[in-house]
């Protein structure tokens, strides 16, 4: 598997796992293993021994000017 065949299958499991984690959150849906189910742990998603962050995946990147709880 090459790396942008990785790639799509690293945006379809962000999807899935945004979508299940969602109704997990909100809506009282199944709680999942995300890294079982998704491939995602501690903010990457693995794929065959590739590995991408939500700034590979969105193509947005991190911005510290946000603010929220990640200060530098």
């Amino acid at each position: 598997m090459t790396r942008e065949q990785a790639l799509k299958v690293a945006k379809a499991n962000h999807a899935s796992h945004r979508t299940a984690d969602i109704a997990n959150l909100f809506k009282g849906g199944p709680a999942f293993d995300a890294q079982a189910a998704y491939g995602y742990r501690h903010g990457w998603y693995k794929v065959e021994g590739y590995s991408f962050c939500d700034e590979d995946i969105t193509g947005v990147p991190y911005d510290i000017t946000q603010g929220g709880w990640a200060f530098i």
